[in-house]
């Protein structure tokens, strides 16, 4: 079905109220808008879709894309004590300039299960959240989404808002796995923003290329958050740094940082009211050496950074990154390309699992990597580029494992 050009208070484009049940798939859900009636205190949630009071809806397989929610929820809403499965949509190009959620907005006792959904060009505007936000969400998780090119704006220079360009959580304990949160804006937490009490876990995300004006523009944490963050790539973002943790008086923030690789942060990898804990617990700071990285365009005008669009990149890693069986078992089964976890000697950091001998980390096994084998070919030693097999020698051992993946 197509559902277009709707209005209404609550839900532009459908209302779930009140109700237990509903399946909505395969649906196109474009330029609706969720309005506050004048002299109304309420209203304006769920540009696309709200599913509010104590409701449970599974929301498939859309596209979700251009509505406008004047309160909250630019694509959907998931509003006082409801559950929504979020699985496998388009949520794109949607928008608010209310309190949060440009994409999505789970607010007041929700669980979401965010999941395979690829979450591009959302705007909270004047708010917070432009991907998804989840205020005090207890449970849920956000897993194997494509979380892309989404932002936050604050309403004024250096405002309290604008923040969490990709996810923002207040009070939210979510699980943040196996996503891909890149290219994203925001004031502060470009990429990621944890806000008082979260006990949110962030495990086997790729954090890339994402800016925040002020600070933490990969991942911020605020206020009184003890977050594990574990196996995460967290590299190549722009200003505000990798991971920053404000400083915040009585309420300091601890966040458990295992097993990540935080490198080549602009301003700094770890930045705040944190010590650079590269080294211990299986933190690394390396090139994950990517198949291809994403980069931000000037769009022609290096001067002015307000246009600049993100070009997207190919975030596997190859068999030389320093990612590869470095990460901690406190991992999924699978990664976001469903494939199974570990499939080497132990877990990759980052949300792409290695599944080739990819050598020459181009994407594919082909005469590259021959080439690198024939390189290192009989050199004995611990530690070779081309010992596929770990038993300190290059021998045909080596080759079979790698004919076992050619031109995959």
């Amino acid at each position: 079905f197509w559902i277009q050009n709707g209005h209404g208070q609550f839900g532009g484009g459908i209302l779930v109220s009140n109700s237990v049940g509903p399946v909505l798939m395969y649906n196109y859900i474009t330029n609706n808008t969720a309005f506050k009636p004048e002299g109304s205190t309420t209203g304006g949630y769920g540009g696309g879709i709200d599913c509010r009071y104590n409701s449970y809806a599974e929301v498939m397989n859309n596209t979700i894309t251009g509505n406008f929610a004047e309160a909250a929820g630019g694509g959907v809403h998931v509003g006082p004590g409801s559950s929504c499965l979020i699985q496998n949509n388009r949520i794109i190009g949607n928008r608010t300039i209310g309190e949060a959620g440009g994409g999505i907005y789970c607010f007041d006792n929700t669980t979401a299960w965010i999941i395979n959904n690829e979450i591009i060009d959302n705007i909270a505007e004047t708010a917070c959240g432009g991907g998804i936000w989840l205020w005090h969400s207890p449970e849920g998780v956000v897993e194997g989404n494509f979380i892309i090119g989404n932002v936050s704006i604050p309403t004024m220079p250096g405002g309290s808002d604008g923040r969490g360009g990709g996810i923002g959580m207040l009070r939210a304990s979510t699980l943040i796995r196996n996503n891909l949160i890149c290219g994203n804006k925001a004031t502060q937490g470009g990429g990621i923003w944890i806000q008082y009490e979260g006990s949110s876990k962030v495990v086997n995300n790729t954090i890339v290329g994402n800016t925040a004006d002020l600070e933490g523009a990969g991942i911020e944490v605020a206020y009184d958050v003890c977050s594990p963050i574990i196996n995460n790539i967290v590299a190549n973002n722009g200003p505000g740094g990798g991971i920053y943790v404000k400083p915040s008086g009585p309420c300091p923030s601890e966040p458990n940082l295992i097993a990540n690789d935080v490198w080549n942060n602009e301003d700094g990898n770890y930045l705040g009211d944190i010590n650079d804990p590269t080294g211990t617990g299986g933190n690394i700071s390396a090139d994950p050496c990517f198949i291809n990285a994403g980069y931000w365009d000037a769009n022609s005008t290096p001067e002015d950074p307000n246009d600049d669009y993100w070009v997207q990149g190919d975030y596997h890693i190859g068999y030389l990154s320093p990612c590869r069986d470095s990460g901690s078992s406190d991992s999924a089964e699978t990664d976001i390309d469903s494939d199974p976890r570990p499939h080497f000697a132990t877990f990759d950091i980052g949300a792409y699992e290695l599944q080739i001998y990819d050598l020459a980390a181009n994407g594919s096994v082909d005469f590259a990597d021959l080439l690198l084998l024939a390189e290192y070919w009989l050199e004995e030693g611990p530690s070779l580029p081309a010992d596929l097999d770990n038993n300190n020698i290059v021998d045909f051992r080596d080759f079979a494992l790698l004919a076992s993946d050619w031109r995959e």
